[in-house]
């Protein structure tokens, strides 16, 4: 069992998706939520952009030009993560790791290590944050469902049963 105790100061919520679907959802959920009935220009490269909350396609062109995609490499949610959690108003992020075919072979060991390095340097400031993550894919994928899981729950992650979920 995880706890959470975020400071006042935190209220920013990242979403760090490999596509463009979920990171939709992601977007359209988190903007309702807020009761954000603006219609600002969105920037380049965010599916959603609001206040301390931006919610990310890292598998759209403008961040996979040159490189490999995210549910191949995970480099820039690497990134992506590390700088959010030095943002003190990140008090949740979000992330999707999508298994089976085209996919990497175990995304779930590549990320447990930043996710635990992130929550002990939060933990050093004086601080909380939420890392929830949703396991995209099936038992009879190549990559161990439940060992996905299992890996990023043993990190420190909160591990969601579907993309609705861990949004809300």
């Amino acid at each position: 069992n995880i706890s959470v105790n975020l400071t006042a100061k935190q209220d920013g919520i990242k979403g760090y998706y490999s596509g463009g679907t979920l990171a939709s959802e992601a977007a359209m959920l988190v903007k309702d939520t807020l009761g954000d009935d603006s219609d600002s220009e969105i920037p380049e490269g965010f599916s959603y952009k609001g206040g301390n909350h931006e919610i990310i396609d890292l598998g759209d062109d403008i961040y996979t030009q040159g490189r490999p995609h995210p549910m191949i490499d995970p480099t820039k949610r690497i990134e992506m993560l590390e700088k959010s959690a030095e943002d003190p108003s990140t008090a949740v992020i979000m992330l999707d790791n999508v298994i089976g075919y085209g996919s990497h072979d175990d995304m779930a060991s590549e990320l447990a290590p930043t996710i635990q390095n992130i929550r002990a340097k939060v933990s050093e400031d004086g601080r909380s944050l939420a890392i929830l993550v949703t396991v995209v894919g099936t038992e009879h994928d190549h990559q161990d469902y439940h060992a996905q899981i299992n890996t990023l729950k043993a990190a420190g992650a909160i591990v969601c049963d579907t993309n609705d979920q861990m949004v809300r």
